[in-house]
Parts: structure tokens; C-alpha cells; sequence
């Protein structure tokens, strides 16, 4: 359909016609005086507008058969196609009648897949609700376990902080007694029952003389002295404690006025042994705090 040719119109007589209007235009011009009068203006133009007509007249019969031409292709090919839809639809036919018996058939199966499904879902419910019943019941023996743990650590780690509370006080006591050589035992036996302690998380933490007074770390017990920004500690009455890494207990301190302390003379009273500093002879001075209870600064 594509090979076929389209018509053309013959363009020599429509540029002879075009030309003698031309002509006619130029004599117009050409035999008058200039400037020319209104009718012979209007002659002129209308001989120039006809021979453009001319011109004009063999594209559009081109265009025009050209368009036709393509009108019937157009035609041509939707015939073909309808005769091509015919057979298409005669194989859908033959289809349908096949999809007709697959669906019959997928009915059954799923009929069949539906009860197999049914059974399925109630055995699942029953397992699971049989699996509920044994979870819930270890669950809750499990918690109990956990309790008791909870419990026994509580009470171990308390249990533990008393026997530190007793080894401070006994530690508080030599320094009071003023042996140098039981201070020394005391000293070291406190250091070792502290490391054992930290072996479970447990810290004890208590500070020197001239430390930097914190509320997070320690507690004032003298309610004569106001704590400030620039408070110190003149004194410690209980250590505190963190486990594992969580504040158990903050220590017990004595906050120091603010004023300048005169300087005492050296004394064996019990009260306040850490805050005293008694000579090398005859008082022992006050260990350091333990080396192991220096990360817990941030507890």
C-alpha cells in the first residue's frame, strides 16, 4: 500500500495563468502615469491577488489528493485488521471454553486447599495455645527464680556492706588507739576486705581531709557548717558505696566553716580521728583511700 503513487496536478497552465496576471499587473503600472488613480490601484492588486491564487491552487489539489490517498490506506488496513480480529476472536473462543474447565477445576482445589487450611489453623491454635500455657507457667517460674536472686543479692551485697561499715569503724578505732603497728594491720586488712568487695562491683569510697566537698558523693552531718561552691571535707564518719557503678550509699562527712583552721595540737580522741594530724612518732597519719575505689569518681 505504500508503493502506491500519488497524483499530481499538471503545474505549467496554473504558472501561465500566475504569469498573465502578473503581466496584467505590470501593464496597469506600467501604461499609466504615476501615481496610478484608485481603480487602477485596486486592478492591480486584484490581477497580483489572482495570480497567487494560481499559484497557490496546485499545492492544495496535491495536499487534498494526498490526503485521500491516506484516508483509504487507512481504510485498507482496517479491513485487514477486522479480518485478522475475526481469527482472534475465534481463538478466544476455544480459550474461554479451556480457561472454563481450568476454573472448574481451580474450584475444586480450592475447595479442597480451603478445608486443608481449616484443620491446619485449629491444629495451630491448639499448639500454640498449649505452647502459651507452658511459657506462661516457665515464665512465672522463672520470675520467681529471679526474685529470689534479686533477693539474695540485695541481702549479700547489704550483708557486705555492714562487714565494711565494721572494718571502718575498727579502722577508725586504731587510728583512736594510737599503735602505729595496728594501725598498719587494720590499714592493710581494710584494703584487702575492699578489693575482695570490688571483685563483685561493690566500691567504697570515703575521702581526705582537705577534699573538695561533692553532693552527688557525700552528705554533711554537721548542720553548723553550710556547704558552698568552695567547701571542703574536715572529716569522714562513713564511707559511701556504689555497685556497679549505681550509688548505693553516699559517705558521711563533716563539712569544714569556710574560716581558717588554727592548728591543733596532736590528740588520740576517737571522735574525729581522720581530721586530726598527729606526728609521725607518735600518731600514725591517715592512709590513702584505697586504689581500687579511684574509678568510681563519676558513679
Amino acid at each position: 500500500m505504500s508503493d502506491v503513487k500519488i497524483p499530481k496536478p499538471k503545474y505549467v497552465p496554473f504558472l501561465m495563468a500566475d504569469l498573465v496576471m502578473l503581466l496584467v499587473a505590470g501593464a496597469i503600472v506600467y501604461l499609466n502615469n504615476l501615481p496610478l488613480n484608485l481603480w487602477q490601484t485596486a486592478l492591480c492588486v486584484l490581477s497580483a491577488i489572482v495570480g497567487c491564487v494560481f499559484l497557490i491552487i496546485p499545492f492544495v489539489l496535491e495536499y487534498r489528493a494526498a490526503l485521500k490517498m491516506e484516508e483509504t490506506q487507512a481504510l485498507s488496513s482496517t479491513v485487514e485488521k477486522i479480518q485478522k480480529l475475526e481469527e482472534v476472536a475465534r481463538q478466544i473462543t476455544s480459550a474461554t471454553n479451556y480457561w472454563q474447565s481450568v476454573q472448574n477445576d481451580a474450584v475444586k482445589i480450592v475447595e479442597s486447599t480451603r478445608n486443608i487450611q481449616e484443620q491446619i489453623a485449629k491444629q495451630s491454635r491448639e499448639f500454640i495455645e498449649s505452647i502459651t500455657r507452658a511459657n506462661d507457667v516457665e515464665k512465672a517460674s522463672l520470675r520467681v527464680e529471679v526474685d529470689k536472686l534479686e533477693q539474695m543479692r540485695k541481702e549479700y551485697v547489704e550483708v557486705i556492706v555492714r562487714m565494711l561499715d565494721q572494718v571502718y569503724a575498727l579502722y577508725r578505732a586504731a587510728l583512736g588507739s594510737g599503735n602505729q603497728r595496728i594501725v598498719e594491720q587494720i590499714t592493710l586488712f581494710q584494703i584487702n576486705c575492699r578489693q575482695i568487695a570490688e571483685r563483685i562491683g561493690l566500691v567504697a569510697f570515703d575521702g581526705k581531709r582537705g577534699d573538695k566537698f561533692d553532693n552527688q558523693r557525700h552528705i554533711n552531718v554537721d548542720r553548723k557548717a553550710t556547704e558552698t561552691a568552695n567547701s571542703t571535707i574536715s572529716g569522714v564518719l562513713a564511707p559511701g558505696y556504689t555497685y556497679q557503678t549505681k550509688m548505693l550509699r553516699q559517705a558521711l562527712v563533716k563539712v569544714a566553716d569556710g574560716k581558717q583552721e588554727q592548728p591543733q595540737p596532736t590528740s588520740t580522741s576517737s571522735e574525729t580521728p581522720m581530721t586530726e594530724t598527729p606526728s609521725s612518732e607518735s600518731k600514725p597519719q591517715e592512709p590513702q583511700s584505697p586504689e581500687p575505689s579511684a574509678p568510681q569518681q563519676n558513679p
